[in-house]
């Protein structure tokens, strides 16, 4: 009999043990977009005990406890469980919504004496740029397009004249 209390009180003492160690709880907060840590979380136990994680997101908590929020200020809340905590917790970052906004306005109207002469003077400097033009065979499908060799005709035939 005697051993049989021994074992039993040994037995005993194991279980309270891992009872008293489960009583702390220990992890780390996590952005859920970045996977990096969030320092200065605010853990809400429901025994009114408030707890911060430090610069690398962990947390402690050394009581037993029922259930916990976790808020920051940039994040949105949650509320967990004993039951459904785990060692990580995820929070998820508050996106700023605005209600939608119309903007109305009338273009500017720009007279077509400019614009010819905005054309020319585009057109008298020459500037191409620099480069390969890959999509320059493009432009035998413009309405107004001369090829390069009809171009040097016309200004054969004009000096010629």
């Amino acid at each position: 009999m005697g051993q049989a209390q021994f074992y039993l009180s040994v037995i005993t003492l194991l279980a309270l043990n891992q009872c008293v160690c489960k009583a702390q709880t220990t992890g780390i907060v996590l952005d859920i977009e970045t996977r990096s840590p969030i320092a200065n979380v605010k853990i809400y136990t429901d025994n009114n005990k408030i707890y911060n994680t430090g610069r690398d997101g962990r947390f402690a908590i050394p009581i037993a406890f029922g259930s916990i929020s976790v808020t920051h200020n940039n994040y949105i809340p949650r509320v967990f469980n004993r039951k459904e905590m785990q060692d990580t917790i995820f929070l998820l970052p508050k996106s700023i919504t605005v209600n939608e906004v119309i903007i109305t306005a009338k273009a500017p109207r720009i007279s077509p004496d400019i614009m010819k002469s905005i054309k020319k003077s585009t057109f008298e400097t020459g500037q191409t740029p620099s480069g390969m033009d890959f999509l320059g065979w493009l432009r035998i499908f413009e309405k107004g397009y001369v090829s390069k060799k009809e171009r040097a005709k016309r200004r054969k035939a004009i000096e010629n004249y």
